[in-house]
């Protein structure tokens, strides 16, 4: 089982379901490695598939085929794990390469194509800070075949942290992912 990154300011039911999250994408979908990034503060639907700012603020969202890393700034990462595939179906936790989250101006995100940067490799970010926040996000880029499948859900706090947004996947899937079954 993955076990992700918290802190004191991290829910720890929230943290169960992200390390459920990437359990369930390693189990169904076998890509070459995860890389799980923990982000410092709740983040909206916006960032998925999110490139970049240009031309004085104009936003770009890239399709599937084109998608690029949303361009989080680096200073909000607080820390980036990773599993490889060791063998079938076992995944071994690594030292985390380079951070694929860097300093650069908008437009240049342009060409930080996720197949390019991370081939091969499931992304999840999360984001931080669930206890005062008490809302969550899980987002994720899982690769298929030559793109991406991407998909955000936003979780409430209290006591269930249920499912209040979803983009990209539905309820049922969600679910399932975190059940361990293909859908």
């Amino acid at each position: 089982m993955v076990e992700a990154h918290r802190t004191k300011q991290d829910a720890q039911p929230f943290v169960g379901l992200v390390e459920a999250t990437a359990s369930g994408i390693l189990a169904l979908y076998h890509p070459e490695s995860l890389r799980l990034v923990h982000v410092d503060n709740w983040f909206g639907p916006k960032w998925l598939s999110f490139s970049a700012k240009v031309a004085g603020g104009v936003a770009i969202w890239m399709d599937e085929e084109h998608l690029t890393l949303p361009p989080f700034v680096p200073g909000r990462i607080l820390t980036e794990q990773c599993w490889v595939l060791d063998r079938p179906s076992v995944y071994r936790p690594v030292e985390s390469p380079q951070s694929i989250h860097v300093s650069q101006c908008g437009g240049a995100n342009l060409s930080r194509l996720a197949s390019r940067e991370a081939p091969g490799q499931a992304i999840v970010w999360y984001s931080g800070n669930t206890v005062s926040n008490q809302r969550g996000a899980i987002m994720a880029y899982v690769p298929a075949r030559d793109a991406y499948r991407t998909w955000y859900v936003e979780l409430d706090g209290g006591k269930s942290w249920g499912m209040s947004k979803t983009r990209g996947t539905s309820r049922d899937d969600f679910e399932a992912l975190l059940a361990g079954k293909a859908v």
